[in-house]
Parts: C-alpha cells; sequence; structure tokens
C-alpha cells in the first residue's frame, strides 16, 4: 500500500517529527507520526484515524513540547472531514476533533500554527461541493474548543493552503481564488488577530497559479511559492504583495516557471533569512 510524508519538523530534543498518510490501499488509509533520532533511526510511530480514510498535512511542536497536526477524516473519495489532533511528546493523543460544514460537503484543514496567546489557529477549505468552497480560518483553544471561525473568498472556489501569525499578533493566509477547476489566481488574506479580514489580494497569472507556502520577510512584507501552470511564455513579470506602509517584496514567478516547465518541480514549502530563501521542492 501507499505511504507518503507531508511535513517534518524539528523538535526541541533536537529529533524529527514526521506526519503524512500511512497504508493507503485506494479507500483506507490513517493519518500518521513517526519520530526519527538524529540519525534518521525511528524512534516511535503512531497512526490516528476517525474513519475510513484519514490524512495528516502539517503538524507543529507547542510551545510546551506537545505535537499537533492537521488533515481531514473521511472516505478517500469524498466526505472529507476537518480533522485536528493534539498528542504528547511521544505520540499518545490528548484530544482529537473532527468538524464538518453542512450538506455532507468537503471540509480539510491544511495548516496550523500556535499563536502567541497558546491557542491554535488553522487554514483549510470549508464547505466544498466540487463546484464552490471557502477558505477557512478556525481558532481552538488549548483544549481544542473552538473560539471562532471565519470563511474567506474573492470568486467561487477558495482554497488556503498556509498561514502565519506576524510580530504583531495578526494572521495571513495564501492559497488560491478562481473556479474548481482552473483559472486559479493567487489569493493572500491578511486578518487581524480575531480573524476580521484587514485586506485581500487575488491577483491573475499566466496560466493556473496556487501560493503553497508563505513566509513574513524580515522588513515586514511576504513571500510566497508558487506553482504556475499551463505557461507558453514567460516574461519578466513579477506578482507583488506587499503590507500596507511596508515595502514590496517580489515574488519572482519566473524562478518558479522554469522549474515547472524544465524539470516538472513544485515548490511546497520553504524558509526565508534575511540574505537567503531555501526551498523544498517536490
Amino acid at each position: 500500500n501507499n505511504d507518503w510524508g507531508r511535513d517534518i519538523i524539528q523538535t526541541q530534543d533536537g529529533n524529527y517529527v514526521v506526519t503524512g498518510t500511512w497504508n493507503d490501499d485506494g479507500w483506507n488509509s490513517t493519518a500518521a507520526l513517526r519520530k526519527y533520532d538524529s540519525n534518521g533511526e525511528l524512534m516511535w510511530m503512531n497512526n490516528y484515524n476517525n474513519s475510513t480514510a484519514n490524512e495528516s498535512y502539517e503538524i507543529i511542536e507547542t510551545s510546551d513540547g506537545d505535537l499537533v497536526f492537521a488533515g481531514y477524516s473521511g472516505t478517500q473519495h469524498g466526505d472529507y472531514k476537518w480533522f485536528m489532533v493534539k498528542t504528547d511528546s511521544d505520540g499518545n493523543i490528548e484530544w482529537s476533533l473532527v468538524e464538518e460544514s453542512p450538506n455532507n460537503n468537503n471540509d480539510w484543514a491544511r495548516d496550523v500554527v500556535q499563536t502567541d496567546d497558546g491557542n491554535y489557529v488553522v487554514t483549510g477549505t470549508w464547505n466544498d461541493d466540487g463546484w464552490n468552497s471557502k477558505a477557512a480560518l478556525r481558532k481552538y483553544n488549548s483544549s481544542g474548543e473552538l473560539m471562532w471561525a471565519y470563511n474567506y473568498s474573492s470568486s467561487v472556489a477558495n482554497e488556503a493552503y498556509e498561514i502565519l501569525e506576524t510580530d504583531e499578533g495578526d494572521l495571513v493566509f495564501a492559497g488560491y481564488s478562481g473556479t474548481q477547476h482552473g483559472d486559479y489566481k493567487f489569493f493572500i488574506v491578511k486578518t487581524d488577530a480575531d480573524g476580521n479580514q484587514i485586506w485581500k489580494k487575488a491577483k491573475s497569472s499566466i496560466g493556473d497559479a496556487i501560493l503553497y507556502s508563505l513566509c513574513e520577510a524580515p522588513d515586514g512584507g511576504y513571500v510566497a511559492a508558487v506553482n504556475r501552470v499551463g505557461i507558453e511564455k514567460q516574461g519578466s513579470k513579477k506578482i507583488e504583495f506587499c503590507s500596507s506602509n511596508n515595502p514590496v517584496i517580489p515574488i519572482n514567478a519566473g524562478v518558479f516557471t522554469i522549474f515547472f516547465l524544465i524539470l516538472r518541480i513544485v515548490a511546497f514549502s520553504f524558509s526565508i533569512s534575511e540574505n537567503s530563501i531555501l526551498f523544498i521542492l517536490v
């Protein structure tokens, strides 16, 4: 059967935890955590499920050394539900939650952050009926109880892939907005700490475009990793987002386009330092 890792973090003890999907036979699967020491030796492994098909997309280590991951639970070909699990540092469940939108539509969580107040904000997709969907933010307290929930859109189909908390305590997420089966536009939204929208931007590209990963730049702007599809010609076009009253940080989509057209590589995650950007390419 199929197994794959989606995300990896280094924990406070210097080891590594990987999350993803385990033992997928096309109909059944479990969300997985695997912990490895600094030499790559397996320390422990645990699987998690609430239904027949379960996947984990993103994991974080909390300030007290516990683990939280987000994904979906449902059936392999539909009926996805928002899925979030908190474990101790050894992978033992402390709490888990499953939430769903009305009418048995699909919902899935893509990313999670622990905010400065010790709670959690999760982003993903909400109420997807195959044609219409909303990008979502949902905030939970340290016990997994829902504090607030908001949906965001710029077109009929909207998805969020990554979220960050800014130095000021605001929230920024990135993804796409367009139609469910094409015409994807870069989509980025900034909210205050309570999920109230401050601004949103959706920009067209040559071909479809999705923002997969997001970082706050040293001067207060934002840089995102981009996948652009269906491009025939690439010029010097730059996709630019900026926070109010801060210098623009350019997203040079041409770099990603060259990767995609020549090597068929997609940048899913990256980190940024003062003078460099590190990409994780798949």
